[in-house]
């Protein structure tokens, strides 16, 4: 177990510094083409790095949310592929629906605590949390962005453990980022069922799921944290013949436009939207200077 983390954390090493190498092709293209800084939301951004924003160093805000102790490892790593150390910023918070406190129930495997739990769930699973739970002060989103003097974002990502509507429900009542990316829930002893609802709601507010990425597991929570499963073959759908139980799904969803600026074309490099890229640029190109569509279609060609 021990040599597999290894070997674990070194190969996700050589993959960061791969997307290290290709931002820096990147960055010349971005940098003719951009003026203003992006602003990049992380609600959720504990023990874990989102690897796009790596392609964003020296173009971007980049503002980390988390309430768990976690953020700091998060922050730490981050700062590592980032030479614009002051474009980083962590907030050791949570956001809610409306600002207020509320139970937040934190997990031995830090990465699974969350407001979400009642009591009672907790109690079944007293081998994963703590016995009690913490009062913590959470903040709408409106709120947040207030009290810390901060701009919408113009991507968002939402990782917290099945408390995304709520979430949700407060970004989108206040913003309209560009890209919304949202871990939803599909199949989960514990967190309640949120795809078909976010994918509601955000439908309603102009936007359109561009892709999922699948999370595979056991209809048991607490298997889903010891066990490997056998994988799923994405590639071969007619010989794969193990089905695995759909947990979640890391969602992907793009603000619906007339016409698609060059700060949205950026955007959807950095995040590896290739295919709508491509879509949406043959019908905006001709919005565009010439110098412009070069650099786009440099940007392309390092992407696709």
């Amino acid at each position: 177990m021990r040599l597999n983390n290894i070997k674990k954390r070194i190969v996700r090493k050589l993959k960061f510094l791969e997307l290290k190498k290709k931002a820096k092709k990147l960055s010349p293209f971005f940098q003719n083409l951009k003026s203003k800084k992006f602003n990049l939301f992380d609600i959720g951004a504990g023990q874990r790095i989102l690897p796009e924003l790596i392609n964003f160093d020296g173009f971007s805000n980049v503002y980390l949310i988390d309430p768990n102790k976690n953020l700091d490892y998060s922050y730490k790593q981050l700062k590592q592929y980032f030479l614009d150390h002051k474009s980083i910023n962590k907030y050791n918070t949570a956001i809610s629906d409306k600002t207020s406190y509320l139970n937040y129930f934190e997990s031995k495997i830090s990465t699974i605590s969350t407001f979400s739990l009642t009591k009672s769930k907790k109690n079944k699973l007293s081998n994963l949390y703590y016995s009690k739970s913490k009062k913590i002060n959470v903040y709408s989103f409106k709120d947040f962005l207030k009290i810390n003097k901060l701009p919408k974002p113009d991507m968002i990502k939402v990782d917290v453990e099945g408390f995304e509507l709520k979430v949700l429900h407060s970004i989108i009542s206040c913003s309209s980022p560009l890209i919304i990316q949202i871990e939803a829930n599909i199949n989960n002893s514990f967190f309640s069922e949120t795809f078909y609802s976010i994918q509601k709601k955000l439908y309603k507010k102009g936007y359109f799921l561009y892709t999922i990425f699948p999370s595979y597991g056991d209809n048991e929570f607490e298997l889903n944290q010891i066990q490997n499963l056998p994988k799923v073959d994405l590639q071969d759908i007619e010989t794969n013949f193990t089905k695995n139980y759909l947990l979640q799904a890391e969602c992907y969803f793009i603000k619906k436009k007339s016409k698609y600026t060059i700060s949205d074309f950026i955007l959807f490099a950095g995040f590896g939207l290739t295919s709508l890229y491509l879509d949406k640029y043959k019908k905006s190109k001709k919005f565009f200077s010439k110098s412009s569509k070069r650099n786009l279609e440099r940007i392309f060609k390092l992407i696709k």
